[in-house]
């Protein structure tokens, strides 16, 4: 498997983003939501290249890419 892309992220389909929840475990608002797809960190392939799923949930939540910038979380999960 090779490591993330580090561009921006390709155009998401809807089928991408149905894909891209379908491995989400959503829970309360004030819960981690574990990613339950492929790699520690969650990874999952857009247009034929493999991105960070935090950078998805980050483009769904925030309508835009959050690239050159890394997508953190400070929960100390990193499945979350």
């Amino acid at each position: 498997m090779s490591a993330p892309d580090p561009n921006p992220l390709p155009l998401l389909r809807e089928s991408d983003v149905a894909r891209f929840w379908k491995f989400v475990d959503v829970r309360g608002s004030d819960e981690c939501w574990p990613w339950r797809g492929c790699g520690k960190y969650g990874l999952i392939r857009i247009a034929g290249k493999q991105v960070r799923a935090s950078r998805v949930a980050y483009l769904l939540e925030n309508k835009k890419d959050p690239y050159p910038l890394d997508v953190l979380h400070t929960c100390d999960n990193p499945p979350c």
